[in-house]
């Protein structure tokens, strides 16, 4: 049994350790109070500080002291409440609520509605720091600080966005309060404040006063490293010499408005941007976050000596659901599509052969719907939710999965050739005799996916995550992987012959048989004996 930190004279015992190495000299741990009456949980947030831990500062232990402060003073069911604080023979600790929640960090694909919901759960969290007088300042906005879990309940309730799948919403937590300070008009210049490039203002490095716009633009850069599958490390690079972030070209499913509203909190100008919280959530609320995801008004419009196309819409979903939707008829099967393309929510559908060549239905509800050897050449499915979808044999050529979320889909044996699945989830994907040549799958996440015998001769494939992935004899002929996560990977047989594995993690890949002529080792040489 491991032998846990020992906080039994504070009423504390350590079930688990929640990380060792935290910056700052800072250990966590979940505990439980031997006291009840200190809290009505079960289960509490230690974190501990030492004044000896490599790497520690006078700054660091100002920090803690001020997160202290901070949480005594506020209540917020979207901050996890102090509880409790004790000095120890190292240092001293912190006791706060404890929430089973994860960190942004630990999801590699949200979805845009969740990503709207983030952001008006953290604005609304904003909205109550910056009615303290005077206001507070978080400071250090960014994707690792920002906990989120999901709170089920009746689907009848938690319709949004045309997801009639969801059941749940997303309760958002700020936490990390060590850099926050009041908005007094003082300089913002401390050298104290750890910066990022990209998430940190221009106003933080350039010494002007702090106002409530400071951590609006920490928000959007979060929300755009969520969108774009971007780590929040990494954001500075699309940072332009105006310091302005260019990240539109990441995010063609977005809509107009919602890409406007995203500018707008990361403009580098105090005076471009949102003035507060309460002003930049307001603008959120009404907009659409993905192109042509809500066609209301589309589909209540009349047309002349004609039913709105609502009641046409209604009307076929109201035969389909009479005659059963796995035993449909060739004209129920139209009536399928009909509704497929004019509501863009068709899940467990059954339309093996559809023809939907070029078909706009980007941001479409498909989950579990069955697509096999459908003709899909040139269709846009980007940021579609098509969870466990059969797209067996589909006929899927330069099409548009930009985002698409594809867990547990069969795509055995479809042709994706030159298609776009940049940043798509197909974690546990089934992706056997798949035809990827040329295919863009740059930061996708194909986790323990299987591509036995997948051809991705030419495709790229930087940074995407290959972790578990069974790749026994696939093609990876001049394909680019840098920086790819291969770690575990099985890749018995496969051809890398003039890949590029600059970076990439192959920690415990099993690399029998692997041919490597003219390939870009992880260490930057090149393989020649291989073959």
């Amino acid at each position: 049994m491991r032998n846990y930190q020992n906080f039994y004279r504070h009423n504390y015992q350590v079930q688990q350790d929640l990380g060792e190495n935290c910056a700052g000299g800072c250990l966590t741990y979940l505990a439980t109070p031997l006291a009840q009456e200190k809290t009505e949980n079960k289960l509490v947030l230690i974190k501990e500080f030492k004044f000896g831990h490599s790497g520690t500062s006078w700054a660091d232990y100002e920090a803690h002291q001020r997160e202290k402060q901070w949480l005594q003073q506020l209540n917020h069911p979207g901050i996890p409440g102090y509880l409790d604080s004790f000095e120890t023979l190292t240092g001293f600790c912190l006791v706060q609520e404890y929430k089973q929640a994860i960190s942004l960090t630990e999801q590699s694909y949200w979805k845009p509605e969740e990503v709207k919901e983030i952001a008006i759960a953290v604005l609304e969290i904003l909205v109550y720091l910056q009615q303290q007088h005077p206001p507070l300042i978080h400071r250090d906005i960014k994707p690792e600080n920002i906990l989120v879990e999901q709170c089920w309940h009746h689907p009848a309730n938690s319709l949004q966005n045309g997801d009639s799948e969801r059941n749940y919403q997303l309760r958002a937590y700020l936490v990390d309060f060590g850099q926050a300070c009041q908005a007094n008009g003082e300089a913002g210049a401390d050298n104290a404040v750890k910066t990022t490039l990209g998430l940190t203002p221009p106003e933080q490095l350039l010494n002007q006063p702090l106002t409530a716009a400071y951590d609006l633009y920490g928000l959007g850069a979060t929300l755009i490293c969520l969108l774009s599958g971007m780590k929040s490390t990494e954001i500075g690079k699309l940072v332009d010499h105006a310091y302005r972030l260019q990240f539109q070209h990441l995010l063609p499913q977005l809509s107009q408005q919602f890409l406007e509203w995203l500018e707008k909190m990361v403009a580098p100008n105090l005076k471009h941007r949102y003035s507060n919280a309460a002003v930049a959530l307001a603008a959120l609320k009404p907009i659409s976050t993905v192109k042509d995801v809500s066609n209301t008004e589309i589909f209540s419009r009349p047309i002349k000596g004609k039913a709105p196309l609502t009641l046409v819409a209604l009307s076929a979903i109201s035969l389909v659901a009479g005659i059963g939707i796995n035993a449909v008829s060739s004209n129920s099967h139209s009536l399928v599509i009909h509704q497929l393309k004019t509501t863009h929510t068709c899940p467990d559908c059954h339309l093996p052969n559809a023809k939907l060549e070029h078909a706009e239905l980007e941001g479409a509800n498909l989950k579990g719907i069955n697509l096999e050897g459908a003709e899909l050449e040139g269709a846009n499915l980007g940021d579609a939710y098509m969870k466990v979808a059969n797209l067996k044999g589909a006929d899927l050529y330069d099409a548009d999965l930009y985002g698409t979320y594809l867990y547990g889909a069969n795509l055995g044996g479809a042709d994706l050739t030159i298609s776009n699945l940049g940043g798509a989830y197909l974690k546990r994907a089934d992706l056997e005799n798949a035809k990827l040549y040329g295919s863009y799958l740059g930061g996708a996440d194909l986790g323990m996916a299987n591509l036995e015998r997948a051809d991705l001769e030419g495709a790229y494939l930087g940074k995407a995550n290959l972790g578990g992935a069974y790749l026994g004899g696939t093609n990876f002929r001049d394909v680019n992987l840098k920086g790819a996560n291969l770690a575990n990977a099985n890749l018995e047989g496969a051809n890398l012959e003039g890949a590029n594995l600059e970076g990439a993690n192959l920690n415990g890949a099993n690399l029998n048989g692997v041919r490597l002529h003219r390939t870009i080792m992880p260490d930057g040489t090149m393989e020649f004996s291989r073959r």
